[in-house]
């Protein structure tokens, strides 16, 4: 007895076949072929499941070797990933000294740019100062120089009509009843004479303690002089070795202040000196 199945199948079907004509056949034929490409298209669908044979499990010293292996692999990673922090660290220290380098060339070159701003200052005012000295000198020596504006016209006297005789009513500056009769008296140049002989008159006539620029002013005015710039005339007596004029105060705090003058003994003794019969 055969128990192939493809065998007993093909028999089936010739059997089936007897009695059938061509086309019918055909038709059958056609029909299981069919069948079977539906079949064969849903055995693909499927998935083959691979029979595979059992893998050999490891030993213990080969899972022990495993084991080192991943260690060694951690530690170089860790490693690796130091080196680069510590790169990175060194860079960003790199860049703060290069900063702070930078800082101080900038410090550095704002430094030597106020050093030389301050020594070319001091060499602008050691160059102006002496100019300003010569200039202030020029400008007093002007002053004293200074052409005398027209004069009043004062009658002439005759000679000793306006001086006291009297030995009772003074000698020296006092002897003159007024300031006309002294410059008549005077032999004066200058403005800085005729300031220094009108304050040294006011002071020893009037017997006063102190005297202002204004007192010395006026009485110029009335000989019809008009010193325009008597402060630098009295600075000049002021400043002069022994000085003519002493600053004995001041009318107020300010610094606009007026001050109060007095003839000091030298300049009394130079102001009698202008006079023509001493």
């Amino acid at each position: 007895m055969i128990n192939d199945p493809e065998i007993i199948a093909m028999n089936d079907v010739l059997n089936a076949f007897k009695g059938l004509d061509k086309t019918q056949r055909v038709r059958i034929i056609d029909w299981i072929t069919s069948k079977f490409r539906l079949n064969e298209a849903d055995d693909k669908s499927q998935p083959v499941e691979i029979q595979t044979s059992p893998q050999p499990q490891p030993t213990v010293i080969e899972k022990e070797q495993e084991k080192e292996k991943k260690v060694e692999k951690k530690v170089r990673a860790y490693k690796k990933r130091a080196e680069k922090e510590k790169e990175k660290e060194i860079e960003i220290e790199i860049e703060k000294e290069k900063e702070k380098e930078k800082e101080q060339v900038q410090e550095k070159g704002k430094g030597n740019g106020r050093r030389k701003r301050k020594e070319k200052k001091q060499e602008t005012v050691k160059e102006i100062q002496p100019a300003a000295k010569r200039g202030r000198k020029r400008k007093i020596k002007e002053t004293e120089n200074k052409i005398e504006p027209p004069q009043m016209s004062i009658a002439q006297p005759e000679e000793n009509a306006e001086i006291d005789t009297d030995p009772q009513k003074g000698t020296g500056l006092k002897r003159y009843k007024s300031i006309e009769a002294l410059f008549l008296s005077s032999n004066l140049k200058t403005v800085t004479s005729k300031v220094l002989l009108a304050a040294s008159y006011l002071q020893e006539k009037n017997n006063l303690e102190e005297i202002s620029t204004r007192d010395i002013n006026e009485s110029l005015r009335k000989l019809g002089y008009d010193v325009t710039n008597i402060a630098v005339t009295l600075n000049s007596l002021i400043q002069k070795k022994p000085p003519m004029l002493i600053i004995v105060g001041k009318e107020g705090d300010s610094k606009q202040a007026r001050r109060k003058f007095k003839v000091s003994e030298e300049g009394l003794a130079l102001a009698k000196s202008f006079l023509k019969g001493k």
